[in-house]
């Protein structure tokens, strides 16, 4: 698996090489422990480098789930379904006056919310009740009534 390139410059702050590492590692979906394992360092000094990354404006490294990863072959075969629950996700949301980014938070991507919204995805299990935890409803509420 080839290693994610990272700027030796962010936000006009300069990385040091432990910080492009320790970046390298997270965004190529290693563990805070396996991370530390391989840089040859204690959880406490890697905990510190991601305070460091953060401070520099470099939030979350780890992958954000892709668009379409939990599709199911029924909400595939059925555009109507996704398009009644991506406008009910929208309203939940609207009324909430939340962002799409700050629906995904640090676990999906705004153009995920976008799709489904749009109904050109489906959201897995999982998602929709991350997704309902987001907005404070319960996953019953986040699908529509008439479903």
């Amino acid at each position: 698996m080839r290693m994610p390139s990272v700027p030796t410059h962010s936000n006009g702050h300069v990385l040091t090489e432990p910080e492009r590492q320790l970046r390298r590692l997270l965004i190529s979906g290693k563990s805070r422990a396996q991370s530390a394992k391989l840089m040859a360092l204690s959880r406490q000094e890697v905990a510190a480098l991601e305070v460091s990354l953060r401070n520099k404006g470099l939030g979350p490294m780890r992958r954000k789930r892709r668009a379409g990863a939990g599709r199911t072959a029924r909400a595939q075969s059925n555009p109507a379904l996704r398009e009644r629950l991506g406008a009910h996700i929208r309203a939940l949301r609207s009324s909430r006056r939340m962002t799409q980014a700050e629906l995904a938070g640090d676990e999906f991507t705004a153009a995920f919310i976008s799709m489904i919204e749009g109904g050109k995805a489906a959201p897995s299990l999982d998602s929709m009740a991350y997704f309902a935890a987001r907005l404070r409803v319960s996953l019953r509420e986040l699908v529509p009534p008439d479903l």
